[in-house]
């Protein structure tokens, strides 16, 4: 009985596969930022560098799409979450919250491309551990985090790699 239904449940999706598909753009981070801003309009957009993504198993240390959102002032408001760089992390908790600092962007990459891009931001918030915001619980230990605006971007650092996968966790970033 339990083959069959398998068997039956196998012949139904793979009917389906064409329905099956990525139904967004696969672009570099340039044109995926402009893209995202036209798209903003309509309320926030989420971008996913799906070649750093920790949830896939990479390490999360790249600040590229950072760099190319920081190129691009028209495209309004971009929060950049979750890069891992715990030298910067080091810096901002020095400095403490409301200071500005001045951080090497791309310094701590440990896989390609190395780039590095010096900016100055104002340290919004840092900690030794992320609170749990509201209902939503970050699982496990988290680790030193500073959030740090640079004009119209603002972006997380970690010192430690962590899978964002909640609202509430994103809500904390």
């Amino acid at each position: 009985r339990a083959g069959t239904r398998a068997l039956y449940l196998a012949a139904t999706l793979g009917g389906q596969r064409r329905v099956f598909r990525l139904q967004f753009a696969a672009l570099a981070p340039r044109g995926g930022l402009l893209e995202a801003g036209r798209l903003a309009a309509g309320g926030p957009v989420l971008v996913s560098d799906s070649g750093d993504n920790v949830t896939a198993g990479a390490y999360g240390d790249l600040t590229l799409v950072l760099q190319e959102a920081l190129a691009l002032p028209q495209i309004g408001p971009v929060v950049v979450c979750n890069i891992i760089a715990p030298e910067t992390v080091r810096a901002c908790l020095a400095a403490g919250e409301g200071a500005r600092v001045s951080v090497e962007l791309g310094a701590e990459h440990l896989s390609a491309p190395r780039t590095a891009l010096r900016v100055e931001g104002v340290v919004e918030a840092c900690g030794e551990r992320l609170a749990p915001v509201a209902s939503h619980h970050v699982q496990g230990p988290t680790g030193p985090w500073a959030r740090v605006r640079f004009g119209h971007a603002t972006a997380t650092f970690h010192a430690r790699r962590l899978q964002l996968t909640t609202p509430g966790q994103h809500e904390a970033m």
